[in-house]
């Protein structure tokens, strides 16, 4: 590390921050040496802490780190970013921060939650208002992200515990049953499985016989109610929920995900499942908004309860004990480099100094003190947070719908385990390696699962720290083809944000020419991307940044060949560019896959018919499994996968179709397989998705006469396939039409 006359307790790397006593008792629990209150390292001596850092600390050592814990005084993101402040002036080392205590969790996600279980986030989204009761006005959730991204110590952790996660369970759980032998942790057992009640998420918690109380009206409870236990207000058993929990394994299991983070307590299931579904989160907690931006961190919470009316402090210790117990598993995985500071060469730096310097050009208002916390590789997050305003990178034009992650896309489907498996090991073949190969192009008819894949690969990319950016060129919000105005410019954005090294750079460029988004493609390609990556070369040894572009045939028709040679001329700066696209007209004149060497070519319609019956074989059956859609009653399974005709998105529709009414899933299925002389519903949709194709084989730019030609072509074409009305391989269709 770059000298700092600022540095203090340099010692320390991890820190730990805990808002209840009951969440600090469990955490202090953990540590295997806690310093003396007269020792002379000890962070309550005032000299060791920063001026006018009032926080509280506990110091030691948790296996061979030193740690801090700094005690909040109270719950909430006020207490949060207060305290993230004291720590981050007094512990100026700090490499990751665990957020650790207990929070409301979410029972009906991906993976069935359990009271007792532990969260670990992979990011979070801000919940503003608390909820107490279903009829209170729904939580306010921000439509924009307001958090930066982990850093990359956090990221590449995460990637580390998730692929990990069966050891990482496994020293919990043998951390926390050495916790619950301690002295004092009595009350931290677990409580056993019958407490672990769910209810309907519309059953409030209330008197059921009330006469003079608010639990008269609808959707209220009195003060009472809200203090009793579900025992003392007859809370009926009939509208529990099952649970799935085995009485003779009560071993914790631990889920990440993203969590949702307030500043009050959610009391309402109905709520907690609308944000649940619309945010994707599986918790709720109420400290990691005020110091995710300020401090490298990572949040761990057991779940002590359900976000619901039905509360129960009986979990409380137990979920406190968990989670502390997972901290101390995730310190034990903790590289030991964490302690090291790194050597860096001149030219780092030089980086560090020029990045240092731009950001502090560009801090309007600019606070000497508040500069001197920020390190020189933080997300410009916490620059905007301390500037009260727009950074450099806010000039630059982003189309956040065009990225893989986009809110918009959270529920779209991955390439399930043992699927695909073919064309994803070839992918991952090339991109593993440094060939002159470094545009690889995945085609697809429409409905072949492209975007499903590329949506994989970014999740598997993006977990190793390698994914640069990715922009999806699927149907813009108007209903009409995306265009590659913002095409550079959101790349740029995404490659800064995922590499801090490149962040200064791009900094620069944008200083140097603050008109530089409004010039040529090439100008900003150049600039933006390709100048920063070659300057910034050294930091890159690993496997190489890859960029993933999808449903390039949907870009405007004009474009496309700009954005062809936009791809080439960033593959040559060492990206492994991916693309997917169907073979239009436009996509075949400006593609040189066969004569070019940079180029690796897939086409999915090659991959034998009964490879892919399989894969969607499986897909069905995950989707539907748990459904009672009578998938193995005469053969219906396979009938199913006959009926999609080999189409991933006839499949995809089929099962949002017989998912959307529950009770009827079996009804929708028979209707699926009995529909033959009238149009089913999946059919009807594939209608609309076919004729955007027809529609898009028909050039906008064409004169009368060049029209009357291309229609006359189409008519020719296309009534060969329905006078024959049956499938025809290629070579008997070019006869046919003479060709």
């Amino acid at each position: 590390m770059l000298s700092n006359s600022n540095t203090r307790n340099p010692e320390f790397k991890i820190g730990i921050l805990a808002a209840l006593p009951l969440e600090a008792n469990a955490i202090r629990g953990i540590f295997d040496q806690i310093d003396g209150e007269a020792a002379e390292n000890d962070a309550t001596n005032t000299s060791v802490k920063a001026p006018m850092d009032m926080n509280s600390y506990t110091t030691g050592k948790i296996a061979n780190h030193r740690v801090v814990l700094a005690h909040m005084p109270g719950m909430g993101k006020v207490n949060a970013a207060t305290t993230a402040a004291g720590i981050r002036a007094s512990f100026t080392e700090l490499k990751l921060v665990l957020i650790v205590g207990i929070c409301g969790g979410v029972p009906q996600a991906q993976d069935q939650i359990l009271l007792g279980d532990v969260v670990i986030s992979k990011n979070i989204v801000p919940a503003e208002n608390a909820i107490f009761h279903p009829y209170d006005p729904a939580p306010e959730i921000s439509e924009q992200p307001q958090f930066g991204r982990p850093t990359w110590l956090v990221r590449s952790l995460l990637a580390k515990l998730e692929d990990q996660k069966e050891d990482l369970e496994k020293r919990t759980w043998k951390h926390l049953d050495c916790l619950l032998r301690k002295p004092g942790f009595a009350q931290s057992r677990y409580p056993g499985d019958k407490e672990d009640q769910l209810f309907l998420p519309d059953y409030m918690h209330k008197h059921r016989n009330p006469h003079d109380c608010d639990c008269v009206q609808p959707g209220k409870s009195c003060t009472i109610a809200k203090h009793s236990s579900c025992d003392q207000l007859g809370c009926e058993p009939e509208y529990l929920i099952p649970r799935g929990r085995d009485e003779s394994n009560t071993t914790l299991l631990l889920h990440f995900g993203s969590v949702a983070s307030g500043d009050q307590v959610l009391k309402s299931g109905q709520h907690r499942d609308r944000v649940a579904k619309t945010k994707n989160v599986i918790a709720f907690e109420m400290e990691g908004a005020g110091a995710w931006n300020y401090l490298p961190c990572l949040i761990i919470k057991g779940v002590c309860d359900y976000a619901d009316s039905h509360k129960n402090k009986k979990w409380q210790r137990h979920a406190a004990a968990a989670a502390a117990a997972c901290a101390q598993a995730v310190i034990d995985l903790c590289e030991s480099s964490i302690e090291q500071d790194e050597e860096m060469t001149p030219l780092q730096q030089r980086s560090v100094s020029q990045s240092r310097v731009l950001c502090r050009d560009d801090l309007i208002g600019f606070n000497e003190q508040a500069y001197l916390q920020i390190e020189p590789a933080e997300e410009m997050a916490t620059v905007k947070a301390i500037r009260g305003g727009p950074t450099l990178f806010d000039k630059l034009p982003y189309t956040s719908e065009a990225v893989h992650n986009h809110y918009d896309r959270q529920h779209d489907p991955l390439c399930l385990e043992g699927t695909r498996t073919a064309v994803l090991e070839d992918i991952h073949a090339w991109a593993n390696t440094h060939s002159s190969e470094t545009i690889y192009w995945l085609i697809g008819w429409a409905g072949t699962g492209k975007s499903t894949i590329a949506r994989t690969l970014a999740r598997s990319w993006s977990a190793q720290g390698r994914l640069g950016a990715t922009f999806f060129f699927d149907k813009a919000s108007g209903g009409g083809k995306r265009s590659t105005r913002e095409f550079i410019t959101t790349i740029a954005y995404q490659l800064a944000s995922e590499f801090p090294v490149l962040m200064s750079f791009i900094s620069e460029a944008m200083a140097k020419d603050p008109y530089l988004c409004f010039k040529s493609f090439g100008d900003q390609c150049q600039k933006l991307i390709l100048r920063p990556i070659s300057r910034a070369r050294f930091a890159f040894n690993g496997l190489p940044i890859a960029l993933i572009v999808d449903a390039l045939d949907n870009c405007e028709t004009s474009e496309i060949g700009i954005a062809i040679r936009l791809l080439e001329d960033i593959s040559s700066a060492g990206v492994r560019v991916f693309i997917c696209s169907r073979m239009t007209p436009t996509i075949t004149f400006h593609r040189r896959c066969e004569h070019d060497s940079r180029y690796r070519a897939f086409e999915l319609q090659a991959i034998p018919r009964e490879i892919i019956d399989r894969d969607i074989s499986l897909f069905l059956q995950r989707e539907l499994q748990q459904l009672n859609a009578n998938l193995e009653e005469a053969d219906n399974l396979r009938k199913l996968v006959d009926k999609t005709g080999g189409n991933f998105l006839w499949a995809s529709m089929a099962v949002r179709y017989i998912r959307a009414v529950p009770g009827l899933c079996g009804r929708r299925l028979s209707m699926l397989l009995q529909s033959g002389a009238t149009m089913s519903p999946i059919e009807a949709q594939l209608d609309d998705v076919y004729l955007d194709i027809l529609r898009d084989a028909m050039p906008s730019n064409l004169s009368s006469e060049e029209s009357s030609i291309y229609d006359g072509l189409l008519r020719r074409y296309l009534g060969v396939i329905v006078v024959l009305f049956k499938e025809i391989s290629p070579a008997s269709f070019y006869q046919l039409i003479d060709l």
